[in-house]
């Protein structure tokens, strides 16, 4: 029914930070439409292994059992811990999942200054903090609007194996560098958490928010 691969996430040399019960997860689709477009492409990063799982729809035939496949291993991880996604309101309404509230949800990645397209976000925070980062954060060879034609096409009618493994390199390629970004609110709570430390009265509703970033 579906395709499932398992990749390493090194995002940076040096510096890497990992993140207990904590997953990324970003999906690729044959359109912006959550009533007739299909997910075809689930990834979903643990931010403690460090390894990314990319499941891909296969046979489109069975678009069915792959959206309920879907949208119960993102229930199962919102079960566990805490979700990110990268401008998740997306996400949300394919996976008919909320956006947190109240502690239950997937959380926002889009965060301070950075209100970018994915990629320009990853450069952004990897200059800011002078990280070596893997080259997964540049360029690859198709961007999210190539992706439906690449499945609906390419791989749906002609079965070019190429096709797949494009879309799952770019899957791939997100979740690393959504981790960038999940580490950009990292030092920057931890840095607030620093400044709100010095005060003489200290603010313990702020200190509990961005403890919770850490």
């Amino acid at each position: 029914m579906f395709g499932k691969i398992i990749r390493p996430m090194r995002p940076m040399e040096r510096g890497v930070v990992r993140f207990a019960n904590e997953y990324i997860i970003d999906i690729e689709t044959t359109g912006l439409d959550p009533e007739n477009d299909l997910i075809i492409c689930l990834g979903v990063a643990d931010l403690w292994a460090l390894k990314a799982t990319i499941y891909f729809l296969d046979d489109p035939s069975k678009w069915r059992e792959f959206q309920g496949f879907c949208r119960k291993r993102v229930r199962e991880l919102l079960s566990r811990g805490k979700v990110w996604a990268y401008n998740c309101k997306f996400e949300a309404k394919f996976l008919q999942v909320p956006i947190r509230v109240n502690g239950y949800g997937l959380k926002e990645l889009l965060c301070g200054e950075i209100w970018l397209k994915l990629k320009d976000a990853a450069w952004h925070v990897a200059l800011r903090y002078e990280l070596k980062a893997n080259r997964c954060i540049e360029d690859d060879d198709i961007d999210g609007k190539d992706v439906p034609l690449l499945y609906l096409r390419d791989w749906c009618i002609y079965k070019d194996e190429r096709a797949k493994y494009l879309i799952i390199d770019h899957n791939y390629r997100d979740l690393v560098r959504a981790y960038l970004v999940r580490y950009h609110i990292y030092r920057l709570s931890k840095k607030l958490l620093e400044e709100v430390s010095k005060c003489v009265a200290k603010p313990v509703i702020i200190k509990s928010i961005l403890n919770s970033f850490q």
